[in-house]
């Protein structure tokens, strides 16, 4: 999700990617429990400003139980 906008204020992004116990404001509270939160799930969160949008880059790994019914859906084999 990207928003064409100017982007978030600095002082926001400092509250999710600073190490401090002080926020700004609850949305700095929210965006830094959120980075946290991806962190203890081995993910990674980045705000992103482009030249015309603003955006969070998530990257979270997920594993999946390896199920029967959704291989042979995705392959079209029996296992």
């Amino acid at each position: 999700m990207s928003h064409p906008g100017q982007g978030l204020p600095h002082e926001l992004i400092q509250d999710m990617v600073g190490g401090g116990q002080q926020w700004t404001s609850e949305q700095g509270l929210a965006l830094n429990l959120s980075r946290r939160l991806l962190n203890k799930l081995n993910g990674n969160v980045r705000y992103v400003r482009e030249q015309t949008k603003c955006y969070f880059l998530i990257d979270l790994e997920l594993k999946l139980r390896r199920s029967r019914g959704l291989m042979e859906a995705i392959t079209g084999q029996r296992t």
